[in-house]
């Protein structure tokens, strides 16, 4: 039997896209991010060149407003 080095690269890629990548898990390198690899809530974070993570998307507080008004009602000086 004849195998058809395509046909293994083929099945290789459809193989590696259907899986997810848990939380830590490298989900890219050398300057490629496959964001839609991470497992379900978690998000490709681009670290450098060489290495992509899958980690929980970033917190962002909606308290943080940089408006010093908030607690007295007056600006500070």
């Amino acid at each position: 039997m004849l195998i058809r080095p395509a046909l293994v690269i083929s099945a290789l890629s459809i193989t590696s896209s259907l899986a997810s990548i848990a939380l830590y898990g490298q989900c890219g390198g050398d300057d490629i991010v496959w964001a839609d690899t991470c497992s379900e809530g978690l998000v490709c974070q681009y670290m450098n060149f060489w290495y992509s993570q899958c980690l929980p998307p970033p917190i962002i507080s909606s308290t943080a407003t940089g408006d010093d008004t908030a607690s007295t009602g007056t600006p500070s000086p």
